[in-house]
């Protein structure tokens, strides 16, 4: 199975089947599977865990997700040894630099008091 961050890769893991998860940072960590022959593939942003209170106009942390990297993971996981081997996580880099993403996080700030303890934890 492939899918994203939903009740898809739930079912999935419970059902013991070779999964493959796109994941968001909305909820990082919050409702990854805890079971299964699962390998999650994500990106590695600082504005994390922004309960999707994304800033910006996109939602970088899964459009920026490379193809390889999916495409890698499913090859590993429906091979013989991936079958069986519980939960992985597959970071990959953003391709997004650090004082972009804060930038980005200061501006939302601005609009918006919810993501100002994000930006503070940044400094």
């Amino acid at each position: 199975v492939i899918c994203n961050d939903s009740f898809w890769v739930h079912l999935a893991s419970a059902l013991g089947s070779p999964t493959v998860a796109i994941w968001g940072l909305g909820h990082w960590l919050r409702f990854t599977p805890r079971q299964g022959n699962v390998t999650v593939v994500h990106i590695e942003m600082l504005c994390a865990q922004c309960n999707w209170l994304c800033a910006f106009p996109s939602r970088r942390c899964l459009i920026d997700i490379p193809v390889d990297a999916i495409a890698a993971a499913s090859t590993a996981r429906l091979s013989e040894k991936g079958r069986t081997s519980g939960i992985q996580y597959l970071s990959t880099a953003s391709p997004l630099a650090a004082p972009v993403i804060r930038d980005a996080l200061y501006q939302q700030a601005r609009k918006s008091e919810t993501v100002v303890h994000k930006c503070n934890l940044l400094q």
